[in-house]
């Protein structure tokens, strides 16, 4: 049997065996310390929540600073990858034009062998002309020396 106090009013407490005898007596005894335990792990529940809460928006702001860190490491590697490539295409007209500068002095290089050829020639051929005209002037010297002997007294 349950009874109920009115607040307010100083009755004794009942002693243990009486409040173990008395039906539910023992149940609310056990109740608030249930209650205080529960509300004290409920606490602790919540206080862990807010730190892991706070480490995720935590961990979340240092994602964010990184992801920001890479999007500026990744601008820089677009910017060199650009002005690679702008290298790479001053380079290729650059190539471009030495291909036609080298095709230009081959073409040259071919017209000069042939002039020089044909010079090696008219060279060669003039050298045959002068040695032949030597070999004239020295049979001339020898009749004019011959000559000079007859008609010497």
């Amino acid at each position: 049997m349950i009874r109920f106090v009115r607040e307010g009013t100083d009755l004794p407490r009942p002693s243990t065996a009486t409040r173990s005898t008395l039906a539910g007596a023992g149940q609310c005894e056990h109740n608030r310390a249930v209650t205080a335990i529960a509300w004290s792990l409920f606490g602790l529940l919540a206080a862990l929540v807010t730190a892991v809460i706070a480490a995720l928006f935590q961990l979340s702001a240092r994602i964010d600073g990184t992801n920001a860190r890479i999007d500026g490491t990744n601008a820089h590697v677009n910017a060199s990858n650009a002005r690679i490539d702008g290298t790479n295409a001053r380079i290729g007209t650059t190539n471009a034009r030495l291909d036609s500068t080298n095709d230009r002095l081959d073409s040259l290089a071919d017209r000069l062998g042939s002039r020089i050829e044909a010079l090696a020639a008219t060279l060669m051929d003039t050298n045959k002309a002068v040695m032949e005209l030597t070999a004239s002037v020295k049979g001339l010297e020898t009749r004019f020396t011959a000559l000079e002997q007859r008609l010497a007294p």
